[in-house]
């Protein structure tokens, strides 16, 4: 039993019934007698919410017992007493710390939107100043002054809110925690070799047409329900355990699909070529428009109920149908976008094929990525970042074939550089040890800190057929879903070949 305050095996252990920590006995008692609270959730806390802990003679570390004064063991006690004062300050020297960290991140951030304000304040005072001297010297010579329509103001292209900023700020130190925590292990010793078995192929609509093709498709995160979108302009939800169409959505003959996401495991949201947005869960639907332009992109925040648009140039972000933010436009159209899983960076790919971080709190680009080691490159088609939140996966055609860029974001450098099929359908499990690009599959090896070369081939798959893939991790194999353009859905075992 760990001490949450000393970090060492406790003597006498307890449980908080507030927070589940464990402590030790004397130094949560100490720190109640002080401040009355868990030293862990800051909840109120008294002795009688504390449990004792049975641990066996065996489990208990060794204690000295007390004797006189003079005694070496005495001295000892003393020099304990001594540690666990000092141990209790160190901790709350911790806590303020990681406390006055929130604090001076949001404060830099006020500070940077109040310079922002202030060098718009200078701009419209050096313009309305030389407005006024041209004025002033048209009115001397006596010339005739035409006084301008007002322009009509346009939305946006205002940096996000202070409250809204916050939020994301907080939202990302939250799960930034989270993620820390979490340590996800692939269920296959890197030491053995893999192998696929094909467990599941089926149709997953009887009633699409010949010449229909699926363009689009997304599995919920407890990949039982997937979302597709057909060629015939038809959005559809299918249960994969019941194995069942739940709902379909035609668009009007007007608009095209161009984009769908999952924001949780029974709501979505698609998009149309005309710039409407619509927000499906269950039997309601509702939707809000932008400019009539196609959108090529909508993420959900992990945590909040923002979504982030791409249309053209520009980014939104939305909360429902209000609009949080608009962004000023990019210097070219944006192609591809990616978001972070502490939900505060964005991975964006612009036209020009100019990779860049940006952070959608501060309205800044926090990192131009440089793409030289991919040779020169003709076309970006996807970014990903990786589970684990240290990679940067980047998909491209060259003048030497397609291309893999996994950019490590630590270090600022590429991590590897492997050579793909044609196709951007890129899939990561939790463990960041499996990549698959179309029906290749590459692996990276902990000791070595590399990846591999092409170490499988998903089997009876050709090339370009899958719309998408996905991996669901198990106890001891994972399962590989892949959904062809036909609509077929096929489910692999993959596994370690013993």
């Amino acid at each position: 039993m760990i001490c949450s305050i000393s970090g060492n095996p406790a003597e006498e252990p307890v449980l908080s019934t507030k927070s589940g920590h464990v402590y030790e006995k004397r130094l949560v008692e100490e720190y109640i007698a002080q401040h009355g609270t868990d030293p862990i959730s800051g909840e109120s806390l008294s002795s009688e919410d504390l449990v004792a802990i049975q641990v066996s003679a065996l489990e208990k570390p060794l204690v000295v017992r007390e004797s006189a004064s003079t005694s070496i063991p005495s001295l000892l006690s003393i020099f304990q007493r001594e540690w666990d004062a000092l141990a209790l300050e160190t901790f709350e020297l911790r806590r303020q710390l990681n406390q006055y960290k929130k604090e001076l991140s949001l404060a830099l951030y006020k500070q940077d939107a109040a310079v922002r304000v202030a060098a718009s304040a200078i701009k419209q005072r050096d313009e309305y100043k030389r407005a006024l001297e041209e004025l002033t010297t048209k009115l001397g010579k006596g010339e005739v002054i035409e006084i301008d329509t007002p322009a009509e103001q346009t939305n946006g292209s205002q940096p996000l809110s202070e409250e809204y900023a916050s939020q994301l700020l907080e939202a990302h130190s939250q799960l930034y925690q989270q993620h820390r925590s979490q340590k996800f292990k692939s269920p296959i010793d890197e030491s053995s070799d893999i192998k696929f078995a094909l467990e599941e192929d089926l149709k997953i609509w009887d009633g699409q047409k010949k010449k229909t093709t699926l363009v689009q498709a997304e599995f919920s995160s407890d990949k039982t329900k997937i979302l597709l979108a057909y060629s015939e302009n038809v959005i559809a939800v299918y249960d994969v355990v019941e194995k069942v169409l739940i709902s379909r959505h035609a668009l009007p003959k007007r608009a095209k699909f161009s984009y769908l996401k999952w924001l949780n495991e029974n709501k979505f949201v698609y998009a149309s070529t005309d710039g409407t947005v619509h927000i499906v869960e269950g039997e309601s639907e509702t939707k809000f428009h932008l400019e009539k332009k196609s959108i090529t992109s909508i993420l959900a925040h992990p945590l909040l109920h923002y979504l982030i648009i791409a249309q053209t140039d520009k980014l939104y972000i939305f909360d429902g149908e209000q609009k949080l933010y608009e962004s000023d436009p990019f210097e070219s159209k944006i192609s591809e976008m990616a978001l972070h899983q502490d939900g505060l960076f964005l991975g964006l790919c612009l036209e020009s094929n100019v990779v860049q971080i940006f952070n959608i709190a501060k309205n800044s680009v926090e990192l131009n990525v440089s793409i030289d080691s991919l040779g020169t490159v003709e076309v970006i088609d996807k970014l990903l970042f990786s589970p684990n939140g240290y990679s940067l996966v980047i998909h491209c055609s060259t003048d030497s074939g397609s291309k893999i860029g996994i950019y490590d974001l630590r270090k600022d450098v590429f991590q590897a550089v492997l050579d793909s099929p044609s196709s951007a359908v890129l899939a990561i499990d939790k463990a960041s040890s499996y990549l698959f690009n179309d029906q290749t599959v590459f692996r990276y090896y902990k000791k070595s800190k590399k990846w591999s070369s092409e170490v499988a081939q998903i089997p009876d798959l050709a090339q370009d057929v899958i719309v998408t893939l996905d991996i669901k991790s198990l106890e001891d194999h994972y399962e590989v879903f892949a959904v062809l353009k036909d609509g077929t859905l096929k489910r692999y075992l993959l596994q370690a070949d013993v």
